[in-house]
């Protein structure tokens, strides 16, 4: 599965004063996949790391050492880490405490290294009191995948090129093709394993609405881990108050249908840990067309958008 972030991917790789990298996303959009698929295309070996695995934070034991991390590392993965050879990945990152801080000392004592690290917006959420490395790694965001992509995932890729070319008059030859897709892609959406189970289960809607099911319980579960626990009730009800939402007039987010007598200094926390997790976009008005938009924002009316249009449906059951 050729994802867009792979070019992104590539270039970082390339970059010869580059810092390690960081690729965050919502649980489940493919950033594992994204850089194992990087160590094999552009490197020679790659010792990879599960943070999972709680055996796996022995290696995290030489503390800010970034040499004997790597060193760690080398013998935790019984590979041999060479500069400009071997890609290093720590996935799951937001399992283990101290890894952010220690991508500070990867930048500065070990930068002929290729450092990348995987997590999930919403388990770096739950560090967010540790120190963050600021202006010593690149951050770079993951999303599920969009319509070219999926094009591409079911045997649509010259199509899905024609599209990225908006080639219109060559499109308009395939127009009750691509009407075909498009629902298809409205209804499976963008998360990897759904794609997969619909394409490998020969369009098999089912399969793909069970993924998505599964996913919108593992982020119900994980609303439970918020650091305080009178935040959790306030997280469940903003979120799944999202599709009814959507599903309104409303020109505007309103409190007062999350929750009878819900007030926004109660649930905008909440929101924001939700927005902060990558769960949810918060897409402001603007009381003005002109650039910069960011200028015009009218912070009293906004919007909530899940982040893949399948899992919409899902949550939606429709």
């Amino acid at each position: 599965m050729e994802r867009d972030i792979d070019r992104e991917l590539d270039a970082w790789a390339s970059r010869e004063r580059r810092r390690p990298l960081v690729l965050c996303g919502a649980r489940q959009v493919g950033k594992t996949y994204s850089l194992l698929r990087l160590g094999g295309r552009r490197f020679s070996s790659c010792a990879y790391v599960n943070l999972m695995d709680r055996e796996a934070h022995a290696i995290l034991e030489g503390g800010y050492d970034a040499l004997r991390t790597l060193a760690n590392i080398g013998v935790y993965t019984h590979t041999r880490i060479v500069p400009g050879e071997t890609l290093v990945i720590l996935d799951e990152i937001q399992e283990a405490t101290g890894v952010l801080p220690l991508m500070k000392a990867f930048a500065e004592d070990a930068p002929e290294y290729h450092i990348a690290t995987a997590g999930s917006y919403l388990g770096i959420a739950y560090h967010a009191e540790e120190s963050f490395p600021v202006g010593k790694v690149q951050l770079m965001d993951m999303h599920p995948l969009t319509f070219p992509e999926f094009l591409n995932a079911v045997g649509e890729s010259e199509l899905g090129g024609i599209l990225r070319s908006l080639d219109f008059v060559r499109l308009a030859s395939f127009e009750d093709r691509l009407r075909r897709l498009l629902r298809e892609y409205l209804l499976v959406g963008g998360m990897p394993q759904a794609v997969v189970e619909f394409g490998e289960g020969m369009d098999d809607f089912q399969a793909a609405r069970e993924v998505q099911e599964s996913l919108l319980a593992q982020y119900d579960r994980d609303f439970s881990k918020h650091p305080a626990p009178r935040e959790v009730e306030r997280i469940r009800l903003a979120f799944d108050s999202i599709p009814a939402h959507l599903g309104r007039e409303n020109h505007k987010f309103v409190f007062g249908h999350v929750a009878k007598g819900a007030r926004a200094r109660e649930y905008d926390p909440a929101i924001q840990w939700i927005v902060d997790s990558g769960l949810a976009s918060r897409v402001y008005r603007v009381d003005k067309l002109a650039k910069p938009l960011k200028f015009y924002r009218d912070l009293s009316a906004f919007k909530l958008y899940l982040p893949d249009v399948g899992l919409l449906g899902a949550a939606m059951e429709v």
